[in-house]
């Protein structure tokens, strides 16, 4: 996982924000913004505060710059900009009353140049000086001086809100950054539309001659973490794999386990988790982490709970603090213990993450370094199992998406491992990633998440012609080894918990489509099966017990619906815009209305259909090839945020922001989502509406 990287990714922009409320903390605040168009001169301008400890990281002055409507702020930072809570900046406080309850629209003429951006946002407190509701948040990076940019919040500022802080930053050490004509404009509109509104218009066919291949069954495993008693996957109080656990994973489909998970690989000892549990010592997550944790779950752990469910293992050596040595001896012992049925497989995956520049492990490398441990590493565990098959690892960065610090990583190693390995296994799969504790509406960041597989699928494409241009004879495969839905590392951020709504669960049929769809992906792990905080897919109800989330719902009706082979789709429908925000780009054309589907030898028809409006109803016209019955499986709730009932531990010294929502705060453990089955009567020809934010499965019977 991307906890370190991530956690240091709020930038200028958190920390101007936390400077600027200092500033912003004086008596009597205006009805509206003051100079907001800064014609009135002065350094700070009459109207505007700065902080006086960012006063030497750059320079403030009023500009006639081409695109300004008369003069424009100009702040140029200097060497000494290094971000903190003090950046070049300027805020304002002004009431919160004409825009409490009403959407509002965030307007300014921006422009940087040099190497600098530009940053305007808006945040709201209540009268306790608390933070309420989404910031509003617009950027120029690299653009001429100067054009409109605005974005309008889809949800209501509180009513509880009683000041709105207007805060402008300069990020980076060089350039300018210019601001002029700061506009706020309350919207009277609700931050929603009518949920009776009349349906979008959708026309899906199916395409029986178009064979885009057999369905892959491993597309549908997970990631389990050694750490925290697997993260509740050991029972300490029946000193077992926990039952209900294993059921939900086992109902859900999941076909592979990703051990010992994410950024916790690269440090991991397998044999500190073998032997007698009551000599298992107790080890540090990773290298420099204030936790530890039994090694409860070790090998003979995951290969039991493998078996249990019917899935394969995919194991993660040591690259980072390991050696080829002990990486073969921990080939040795898997082999042992998985006797002549040699269930289940067992894929080798090489290393986590070490292209990223801070690595949890602390082993990050370069690309020529780890083609040396790789190499080494295949060499001494196929002196113990000839046939083991192995991934290298690498990213291909896409738009804000920059996870990988070498460029040229994934040719370096594809050229020199290829005739060695079997694939290459990636992280590309998040959504929407955002830094820090900001966010934006609800509404805004849904669409984007939703919207985001649209840029996946072009850098899967991308990441499969360089696999292609590898090969020497081989052909070499793509494994997803951890993708999902993601919002934040920060408890603080308002989406940390929103891993287990509806709208990530349509997330995850985006995401699966994809998948699906790309010729050569023949293996992904979602990030993560469970988990006691945020992310995980089985969540834990507020009640106790745990409960499959949205998300596992939907792997279910994925995994356990199609098989046989995928045939084509087409979809004539309305499509939306999402992004940027967060890790994600603008995507300007996204389906609203999607579909795959697959074809048995017997003729048995699966079709998932997906409906990614928050809002509006899908009225959808399905063709079928003949006439068939057979029944469908429907996935809804009352809005995006809706849950099962789950929630997360309680950690001593540890505050959690108050959750974003699309209007009123979603009830308290309460299980809001709806699954209800209805029989398809015979025909070839099928209309039906899908409601917002929702996942159908249809089950069809052979042709009569």
């Amino acid at each position: 996982m991307k906890r370190i990287r991530l956690l240091a990714a709020g930038g200028a922009l958190c920390a101007g924000l936390l400077g600027l409320v200092l500033v912003a903390a004086q008596p009597a605040p205006s009805l509206q913004l003051v100079n907001a168009g800064f014609e009135q001169a002065g350094s700070p301008p009459p109207g505007w505060n700065q902080e006086s400890q960012a006063a030497d990281k750059g320079e403030v002055r009023q500009v006639t710059v081409a695109g300004a409507a008369g003069r424009a702020l100009a702040l140029s930072p200097n060497g000494r900009n290094r971000g903190g809570d003090k950046p070049l900046g300027l805020g304002q406080i002004i009431s919160a009353a004409e825009f409490a309850g009403r959407p509002l629209t965030l307007r300014s003429r921006l422009g940087a140049e040099g190497g600098a951006a530009a940053v305007v946002g808006i945040a709201f407190l209540d009268g306790s000086g608390a933070a309420v509701g989404a910031r509003l948040v617009l950027r120029a990076d690299g653009v001429p001086p100067l054009s409109v940019h605005s974005l309008r919040s889809d949800e209501a500022v509180p009513t509880t809100a009683r000041q709105a802080i207007v805060f402008l930053v300069a990020e980076g050490q060089t350039g300018t950054t210019y601001f002029d004509d700061i506009e706020l404009v309350p919207d009277p509109t609700p931050a929603l539309a009518d949920k009776h509104a009349q349906a979008i218009a959708a026309r899906v066919s199916l395409v029986p001659a178009e064979d885009l291949g057999p369905v892959r069954r491993h597309l549908f495993g997970a990631n389990v973490e050694w750490i925290r008693d697997a993260q509740g996957l050991w029972n300490s109080a029946t000193r077992s794999l926990d039952a209900d656990m294993l059921a939900l994973a086992k109902t859900a489909g999941v076909s592979v386990l990703r051990f010992p998970g994410g950024g916790w690989s690269d440090s991991y000892d397998w044999r500190k988790g073998v032997g007698p549990q009551a000599t298992r010592p107790r080890a540090l997550h990773a290298p420099g982490e204030p936790e530890e944790s039994p090694n409860v779950v070790g090998t003979d752990e995951i290969i039991e709970a493998a078996r249990r469910i019917g899935a394969d293992l995919l194991l993660t050596l040591n690259l980072g603090s390991g050696t080829p040595a002990l990486a073969a001896e921990w080939a040795r012992y898997v082999r042992a213990r998985l006797g002549d049925d040699a269930r289940p497989r067992v894929t080798w995956e090489l290393g986590n993450e070490l292209y990223m520049g801070q690595d949890i492990s602390h082993a990050q490398t370069d690309p020529q370094t780890y083609v040396q441990r790789a190499r080494a590493t295949i060499a001494a565990v196929r002196a113990v199992d000839p046939a083991a098959r192995f991934y290298a690892i690498g990213l291909e960065n896409f738009g804000r998406y920059r996870f990988n610090a070498h460029r040229g990583w994934n040719d370096t190693v594809l050229s020199a491992l290829a005739a060695e390995i079997d694939g290459l296994a990636i992280h590309n799969g998040y959504a929407p990633l955002l830094p820090g504790p900001e966010g934006g509406s609800a509404a805004s960041v849904y669409r984007a998440m939703l919207a985001a597989p649209v840029n996946m699928a072009a850098n899967l494409v991308t990441t499969m012609r360089q696999l292609h241009a590898a090969q020497a004879g081989r052909r070499l495969t793509l494994a997803v080894t951890e993708w999902g839905p993601l919002f934040a590392v920060d408890p603080a951020n308002r989406y940390f918990d929103h891993v287990k709504t509806l709208g990530s669960g349509l997330y995850v049929a985006r995401v699966l489509n994809v998948l699906l769809r790309t010729p050569g992906v023949t293996e992904a792990e979602f990030f993560k099966l469970s988990d006691l905080l945020n992310a995980g897919w089985i969540g834990r109800k507020t009640g106790g017990g745990y409960a499959a989330t949205p998300a596992l719902e939907v792997l279910r009706l994925y995994a356990t619906n199609l098989s046989g082979r995928l045939i084509g789709t087409r979809v004539d429908g309305p499509t939306f815009s999402g992004g940027p925000i967060g890790f994600i780009d603008r995507v300007d054309a996204a389906p609203v209305v999607e579909a795959v589907a697959s074809l048995t030898e017997t003729g048995e028809l699966a079709i998932l259909l997906s409906n990614a409006s928050l809002e509006t109803p899908a009225e959808i016209d399905l063709d079928l090839d003949q006439t068939r019955a057979g029944s469908m499986e429907l996935l809804s709730g009352p809005a995006p945020d809706a849950t099962r009932g789950t929630g997360m531990i309680s950690v001593p010294g540890l505050s959690f922001a108050q959750t974003a929502s699309f209007g009123a705060p979603r009830p308290h453990g309460r299980d809001e989502i709806t699954l209800e089955t209805r029989p398809v009567a015979p025909g070839a020809r099928l209309r039906l509406v899908l409601p917002p934010v929702s996942v159908a499965a249809f089950r069809l019977g052979a042709a009569r």
